[in-house]
C-alpha cells in the first residue's frame, strides 16, 4: 500500500466539487447568521456554510477520496495572491477545509465545446464576424442533450487522464447544475441552490450518503 496516496485521498475514488448550491444556498444567504456575519466583517464574510464543510467531511472521511474542483471557484482557490473578493473567499474556504483534514490538490480543465453548446443552449445565440456572440433570450431546448459539452466535459476528460496515470476509478459528481452532469447517471448526485431553509439545500444527509 502507498501510504502517501491515502494521506493525500485514494486515487481510485474522486469527488468532483462544485461549490455554489453545494457549500452554500439561497437559504444560508437569507440567514440570519449571514446577515449579521455581513455587518461585523463585509466584504470578508464567508460565502460558505461551515455545517455544509462538516458534512463534506463526512463524506472524505467515510471514502478517503480525492477531492477535485469542478466548481468555477477553480480560477480563484489556486491564486493565492488574488485580492480580489473572490480570491479572498477562496483562501477562507480553503483554511476552513485545511481545519477539517480536506485539502484540494486538483481541479479540472477548461475543455468546452461551444457548437454543442449553442445546440444545446436554451438561449438563442448568434456569432458575430469576428467570433463573439450575441445573446437574445430565453426559449426552450429543442435538441436533447446526448453529449458532454461543458462541465461534464470537463470532468469527463480529468476522468480519462487520470484513469492513465492511476487505472479505473470509482467518482461521484456533487453539483446543484444539470446541463450535461445527468449523463454520469448514478455518478451525478444533484443537489439543491435554491431551499426554504438551510437543512434542504446544498449537502444534506441524504447527498452524503449518496455519495
Amino acid at each position: 500500500m502507498n501510504l502517501k496516496w491515502y494521506r493525500n485521498g485514494n486515487p481510485h475514488k474522486l469527488l468532483f466539487l462544485d461549490v455554489d448550491g453545494v457549500l452554500n444556498t439561497s437559504a444560508y444567504f437569507q440567514s440570519k447568521e449571514y446577515k449579521r456575519s455581513r455587518v461585523l466583517t463585509g466584504r470578508n464574510t464567508k460565502q460558505y456554510d461551515l455545517k455544509k464543510l462538516d458534512l463534506l467531511k463526512e463524506i472524505v472521511k467515510k471514502t478517503n477520496c480525492t477531492v477535485v474542483m469542478s466548481s468555477s471557484w477553480r480560477y480563484f482557490y489556486f491564486d493565492p495572491q488574488n485580492s480580489s473578493r473572490a480570491g479572498v473567499g477562496c483562501m477562507q474556504l480553503k483554511r476552513d477545509l485545511k481545519i477539517r483534514g480536506i485539502r484540494i490538490k486538483y481541479k479540472t480543465g477548461k475543455e468546452y465545446d461551444n457548437d454543442l453548446y449553442k445546440k444545446y443552449s436554451s438561449m438563442n445565440i448568434t456569432e458575430n464576424e469576428d467570433g463573439s456572440l450575441n445573446f437574445f433570450g430565453k426559449n426552450s431546448c429543442k435538441n436533447p442533450i446526448t453529449e458532454f459539452y461543458d462541465r461534464g466535459l470537463q470532468i469527463k476528460s480529468f476522468i480519462t487522464k487520470w484513469e492513465r496515470k492511476y487505472g479505473k476509478v470509482k467518482f461521484a459528481v456533487l453539483d446543484d447544475d444539470i446541463g450535461d452532469l445527468f449523463l454520469f447517471g448514478d455518478n451525478f448526485v444533484n443537489t439543491k441552490w435554491y431551499s426554504s431553509t438551510l437543512e434542504e439545500g446544498g449537502i444534506t444527509k441524504e447527498t452524503v450518503e449518496k455519495c
